[in-house]
């Protein structure tokens, strides 16, 4: 990134309360309020002393924070408002320090953790403690549980030990006890000052269907580090497939080049997001099969709810995806376990829209062609003459010398009468390949529908190479009155081919002196077959002869997939999908 020169930097100290305070901005606007999964702290088990007179509140802050590990988050305009505050206190509380800076400034604190929170709204008064213990149907205690006051947005999280504790205000209350993967509860208060909770696993089975902690979620709940890619960016960024197009709106989605493969439309590429482990393969790469394994680096796809292959996203059509959301930090396995530990793409679908009929169709064509500009062999003059500087022609023995010089003599006559074999033309082509899709949607207030079809045709740069994909979607949605059902059917087949000149690494390494023809213009079988000492050229056989043999190195899968859910309110309450 380009500096510049007359834009001057903060200090570092400076720099960390920027950060916090952009933080919060984003995160009060997306949830209203702050849960911090961490320990819980009372606010006045900590004392400090201070000694400050005629300063800002943000100057007060400053101060904690440097006699305290709390981390305060505030909005900057609020804050700026306090001023010409006095504070001389002596083995105070946090809380109490606090709770007189902000009287009568129309802010109030929350303390969650180590975070301290400030926000518009009155403090509330504090009554009685709650305290308590959150473990599994097991009696395995359940860390990072949420425990908040129903109605409010005062709560905390529970510790490593699954523990708990709350202030409440006065007045009766219902404690709403959730957790990912696991069944919320609500727990009436009454007269208790102890409640320990047991939670059960929220899984639904349904014949050999099992549908657990994988499902659809709002990009409000994503706390960590997300971009998200809407489908104007999406087609604005290429149309080769969605994962080179992502990778061109976003850098951290890495995609590898890998010179041993080039450009083979049939290799499955290596994807990072947060970086690479120490290990290359993992033991889920031995159980799949050779054309969908994946690194131990590769992230998690998830197609609206459900985990998807890379594969699958290689191939599928752009023209139906609404938007793609990258999950990048490690707070996103608390929504997909450790499997999203590389980082998550979350990819959502395009839905029909109710009104008349609409046809859409879009067809690209898409020109591969191969780039020999960083090639610079040698010509077949300069390989004669680095063999002869190299005494690849001398024998200290008189007879295998005297063969020595008919070879070398034989393969100068040919350079002198033009033999400069440029093997790199033979193997590759200029690839013409094309992409259709065709949609049709629409729907009444109450029923919307939509149908599309598409065909993707890529032509590799190694002759015959290709990969052509087939497929089509079917999705309906039906409501009534607060309820909406919809199913989403999609059947994609693939058929691939590899290219039979084998590696271009053999023809590279091709020595310009050999021709692949004999003189009546037929292949030779071998180029080489001259042998007089172990300096000398070994038999070779010709590559372009290889190709013509009855070799077949191709692929197809067939992917069925049916997902069909219940929304309430804008919420999946219910859904089941189905691949094969």
């Amino acid at each position: 990134m380009e500096k510049n020169p007359g834009m001057a930097f903060p200090a570092r100290g400076k720099l960390k309360k920027i950060f916090l305070v952009m933080k919060l901005k984003i995160f009060l606007i997306l949830f209203g309020c702050l849960q911090v999964h961490a320990a819980v702290y009372s606010q006045n088990d900590v004392k400090i002393s201070l000694d400050l007179e005629n300063v800002s509140l943000e100057e007060v802050i400053w101060a904690i924070e440097r006699q305290t590990d709390f981390v305060f988050m505030y909005g900057t305009s609020d804050v700026e408002k306090v001023q010409s505050l006095t504070v001389k206190e002596n083995d105070k509380g946090v809380g109490e320090i606090l709770q007189a800076c902000l009287r009568n400034t129309g802010l109030c604190y929350e303390i969650s953790g180590n975070a301290v929170v400030i926000k518009k709204g009155e403090q509330q008064v504090e009554g009685r403690k709650i305290t308590g213990k959150v473990t599994d149907e097991k009696g395995n205690t359940l860390p990072g549980v949420t425990v908040l006051i129903k109605g409010t947005s005062i709560g905390v999280s529970t510790d490593n030990e699954g523990k708990y504790s709350l202030s409440l205000p006065a007045g009766e209350h219902v404690l709403l006890f959730s957790m990912v993967g696991m069944q919320t509860k609500e727990i009436a208060v009454g007269s208790r000052s102890q409640i320990d909770v047991v939670m059960q696993e929220e899984v639904s089975e349904m014949e050999e269907v099992v549908v657990t902690g994988i499902f659809n979620k709002s990009r409000e709940s994503y706390t960590g580090s997300v971009t998200t890619i809407s489908e104007k960016e999406l087609k604005a960024a290429g149309n080769y497939n969605v994962l080179s197009a992502i990778r061109n709106i976003d850098p951290s989605f890495n995609i590898a080049e890998n010179l041993e493969f080039g450009s083979d439309p049939n290799k499955l590429p290596d994807i990072t997001m947060r970086g690479r482990t120490s290990m290359d393969i993992s033991v889920r790469d031995i159980q799949e099969d050779a054309n969908t394994q994946s690194s131990a680096n590769l992230p998690l796809f998830i197609l609206d709810g459900f985990e998807v292959s890379l594969q699958r996203v290689m191939d599928m059509d752009q023209e139906l995806v609404e938007s793609i959301t990258l999950l990048k930090d490690a707070s996103a396995t608390a929504l997909y376990g450790s499997r999203g530990a590389n980082g998550i793409v979350v990819i959502t679908s395009k839905r029909p829209e109710p009104g008349k009929l609409r046809v859409t169709y879009r067809g690209t064509l898409n020109i591969e062609a191969p780039d020999f500009s960083s090639y610079n062999l040698m010509n077949a003059a300069e390989k004669l003459e680095y063999e002869r500087l190299a005494n690849l022609y001398y024998s200290p023995y008189n007879d295998t010398q005297l063969e020595f010089e008919k070879l070398y003599n034989q393969r100068k006559i040919d350079v002198e009468r033009g033999v400069d074999t440029y093997w790199l033309k033979y193997p590759v082509r200029t690839g013409v390949g094309h992409r259709h899709s065709l949609r049709l949607d629409g729907g009444a207030d109450n029923f919307t529908y939509a149908m599309s079809l598409s065909y993707n045709n890529v032509a590799g740069v190694m002759k015959k190479s290709a990969r052509n994909t087939l497929s089509g979607n079917l999705f309906f949605q039906y409501e009534l009155e607060n309820l909406k059902f919809q199913n989403d059917f999609t059947l994609t087949y693939n058929r691939n081919y590899d290219s039979p000149y084998g590696s271009f690494a053999d023809y590279a390494t091709m020595n310009p002196l050999y021709t692949p023809y004999n003189a009546d213009g037929t292949l030779k079988k071998m180029l080489s077959e001259e042998i007089i000492t172990t300096n000398s050229p070994q038999i070779v056989g010709n590559p372009l002869y290889n190709a013509t043999l009855p070799y077949r190195a191709d692929g197809r899968y067939t992917n069925i997939q049916n997902i069909a859910g219940i929304i309430e309110q804008n919420q999946q309450i219910n859904a089941i999908g189905i691949e094969i």
